[in-house]
């Protein structure tokens, strides 16, 4: 009985450990990057340990993208018992001169499935692809076999090898002993940089031995931090170096618009010690858009469109006015579709080839660059003279 009992327990424990060695799961998202039915669409990934935090992630995402899509952001939980492929191919528009990128999901019990599947659809419907399905993503869940081309398992080697890195000093041996720290973001991330907010008071400080004679502690002096940032899917860090300052702030600059980022924090002591990394903090920068817009110069045929410049208050702490951004203006009547300028930086947009006595409406934004889009300003309307 006692036998039996025991290797209940013993099995019991089996499962357990296997139950946690085998997570994460994943959180596909997907949505359309613009706001017609031509849209292009985009997709995430990120590892999650249980469907709290993937329903946690689904949210972020939706809050994140819904805004600016065309169609209500989506997601898809894969568990650690399935695989999932991700491909793209482009796809004409009935009735519009458009061939968008779409990204489609397939999962299931292995890769080789999702991959056949994939073969299958192509049979089936081979007018759907203007061009061949490209697989752009392939993971496989950590309680099946492993494979090479799963890069969750990369990314675990990658991040081991790291860390087994990181336990050294310089000189190649074991580093010593240094306090981790958590830090906080002051502030609402701004279109280019993240303020940072820490503090750090020296840990060398007078004890009294068993004798009662006083002595210095051999703990380590922080002597800096290294802050550490990249894009959230990455895996190689971008690093600063950060004296200690008590209470440290620290900005982080050079970001990209409208992405999503990670941030740690290592603290480096007098020893060529530091400590293990501390809690990753997760933010999204902003999309700064143009200030509000006016209109002048109306013509019969012509109108200049200018936007209020932004404050330093907007893109605090970079100080950096979000006019350096290339503006997009366009502009319609109340049956026309939407016409584009491309305005230079910090300067009027101009509109020619108006119709005399007609109402137009229009609209700017700002372009971050590749497929990276501001909101839309609020529409103004204007006449042109007859």
């Amino acid at each position: 009985m006692k036998k039996i009992i025991l290797t209940i327990v013993g099995l019991l424990f089996l499962v357990n450990f296997y139950a946690q060695s085998v997570s994460p799961k994943l959180f596909i998202g997907t949505t359309s990057i613009k706001k017609n039915i031509c849209s292009d669409t985009k997709w995430v990934q990120h590892e999650v340990n249980d469907l709290q935090e993937y329903e946690q992630k689904r949210k972020e995402f939706r809050e994140e993208n819904k805004p600016n899509s065309y169609a209500s952001p989506g997601g898809v939980y894969v568990k650690e018992t399935e695989s999932v492929i991700v491909y793209e191919f482009k796809v004409k528009r009935s009735g519009f001169n458009c061939q968008p990128t779409v990204h489609a999901i397939i999962k299931g019990p292995s890769l080789q499935f999702c991959e056949d599947q994939l073969k299958l659809k192509i049979n089936k419907i081979p007018n759907e692809f203007i061009t061949p399905p490209q697989i752009v993503f392939r993971w496989t869940g950590k309680a099946m076999a492993r494979s090479t081309n799963n890069p969750s398992v990369k990314k675990t080697e990658e991040e081991s090898s790291r860390l087994n890195d990181e336990k050294k000093n310089l000189n190649g041996s074991e580093a010593v002993s240094c306090p981790t720290f958590d830090f906080k973001i002051s502030n609402t991330p701004s279109y280019n940089c993240v303020a940072l907010e820490w503090w750090s008071l020296s840990t060398k400080t007078n004890v009294v031995d068993e004798a009662g004679n006083f002595k210095q502690s051999s703990d380590s002096e922080i002597v800096a931090f290294t802050v550490e940032s990249r894009k959230e899917g990455n895996t190689v860090w971008t690093t600063e170096k950060y004296g200690n300052n008590g209470r440290n702030l620290h900005t982080l600059t050079g970001l990209e618009p409208c992405t999503r980022y990670e941030i740690r924090l290592t603290t480096i002591c007098a020893n060529n010690g530091h400590s293990n990394p501390s809690n990753i903090l997760r933010f999204t920068t902003s999309c700064t858009k143009p200030g509000l817009l006016s209109v002048g110069n109306i013509t019969n045929s012509s109108a200049s469109v200018s936007n209020k410049r932004l404050s330093a208050a907007v893109t605090y702490p970079c100080n950096s006015a979000a006019k350096s951004q290339i503006k997009i203006v366009e502009y319609r009547t109340s049956t026309s579709n939407w016409q584009t300028v491309i305005c230079n930086r910090g300067e009027t947009c101009n509109l020619y080839g108006l119709t005399p006595a007609t109402t137009y409406i229009v609209r700017a934004r700002f372009h971050y660059g590749s497929t990276l889009y501001s909101d839309y300003t609020n529409e103004v309307a204007f006449s042109t003279r007859e």
